[in-house]
């Protein structure tokens, strides 16, 4: 019995070139593809017999937010991320949803299909291009995931060009000790200006370029 596999990519071509693709191995069938998250959650073709494939770049909500989203009903469904965003901050963050694959787009050609036979049986994967950007970006990424919850609402925030009495303002907290939690976190990163840090957030995903 084939496996069915759903798509969410909201670039025409890449998503008819990927159904080619799966559709090209008998094991597999395309259900039904979508170009948004928002089309996927409404439909109701959508199973835990299906494999959800996505890419994290979607309108108004990304991937990862549908793959948390659609878990909460469907919580044994298989989800394979398919994206050009090999960020740790990214990866780190689908493993924390528990998806089932990482898979470079750069990669997808040569692996999808052994990938997505893999993760029909259970397993986990990432693709070469995302394991070795996770094997590279781990260490300098934990320096992140060290802070605290608090901290890095104030990362982000001053990451995306936000003056202290701003970041104070957004969290409801004293100017006084926006200043501090900034000090703290640029003594972390041993930065010296919130540019820096700038850099770093894009660099691993946690600020989009567009909202700078």
């Amino acid at each position: 019995m084939p496996i069915n596999i759903v798509l969410v990519d909201d670039h025409e071509l890449v998503l008819n070139g990927f159904i080619q693709l799966i559709q090209s191995d008998d094991a597999f069938v395309v259900l039904a593809s979508f170009g948004s998250a928002e089309e996927a959650l409404a439909s109701d073709v959508i199973t835990e017999d299906c494999i959800l494939v996505t890419d994290i770049s979607l309108p108004n909500k990304n991937g990862l937010e549908l793959v948390k989203e659609i878990k909460t009903r469907l919580p044994l469904l298989k989800t394979v991320v398919l994206s050009m965003y090999e960020n740790a901050h990214y990866i780190v963050t689908a493993q924390s949803l528990r998806v089932n694959a990482y898979i470079s787009k750069r990669d997808a050609g040569d692996v999808l299909l052994n990938s997505l036979h893999k993760v029909a049986a259970g397993l986990t994967v990432h693709s070469p291009a995302v394991q070795e950007s996770a094997n590279q970006q781990s260490e300098e990424f934990e320096l992140y995931q060290a802070l605290t919850e608090r901290e890095k609402e104030i990362f982000v925030l001053l990451a995306m060009g936000h003056e202290v009495k701003h970041v104070a303002h957004q969290l409801d907290i004293a100017v006084k000790t926006a200043h501090v939690h900034r000090r703290n976190i640029l003594n972390k990163f041993n930065c010296t200006t919130g540019f820096q840090l700038t850099r770093f957030a894009i660099k691993y995903g946690l600020v989009d370029p567009a909202q700078l």
